[in-house]
């Protein structure tokens, strides 16, 4: 017991029993009057500094969530599963404004994406035009079916966190082999972009 007999918290804002309350310490959860997460300033200054410091950043931040699944940012998951295409899981298909079919959002047309200070640029893909092919036989097509199994295996280089080299420019190809579409940078199969 504390002064005034209330309950102190352990040293350190430690649960009483990690074994049994996993998650972090309380101390870096706060949330501020602006409802972003305030970690302590010592933590980020230090860890900012260090090289790789962004993703050390992120990676501690992560790690002080654990326990905390049911968390989320404007609505998101904090923990969104990645490598997965909901858009192909889903069996979806998306109509372009020239009858084109494309498989997902992120291949309806091409648009530039800007992570971790990398540019790509994201060429289009579709597997037919409405006007010389009903949508059923687009989606039963050799080509379309191909595509939907390989996303489905999800067997692509991690292009959205590498880095390395210059193939993390397009969609067009990845270092594993894949030939356009390279869907391992895709925003919405990362759990980046979690819209519409």
């Amino acid at each position: 017991m504390g002064e005034g007999g209330r309950n102190r918290e352990p040293a350190g804002g430690l649960s009483p029993n990690p074994a049994v309350d996993p998650r972090p310490p309380r101390r870096f959860l706060k949330i501020g009057p602006n409802g972003r997460l305030n970690l302590p300033a010592e933590l980020i200054k230090k860890l900012g500094a260090s090289p790789g410091g962004r993703l050390e950043i992120r990676d501690t931040i992560l790690r002080l969530l654990r326990g905390y699944e049911n968390l989320n940012l404007m609505g998101n998951p904090i923990f969104a599963e990645t490598n997965h295409c909901r858009f192909v899981e889903g069996r979806t298909v998306f109509v372009r404004w020239d009858g084109q079919v494309a498989p997902c959002m992120g291949l309806l047309h091409g648009y530039t994406t800007f992570l971790y200070g990398y540019e790509r640029n994201i060429k289009p893909h579709g597997f037919g035009e409405i006007s010389r092919k009903i949508i059923g036989e687009i989606w039963r097509s050799r080509a379309f079916r191909t595509f939907r199994e390989k996303v489905r295996d999800f067997d692509f280089a991690p292009c959205h966190i590498c880095g390395g080299c210059n193939l993390l420019e397009s969609n067009e190809e990845d270092c594993l082999g894949n030939a356009f579409p390279a869907c391992g940078g895709c925003l919405w199969a990362q759990g980046i972009i979690r819209c519409p």
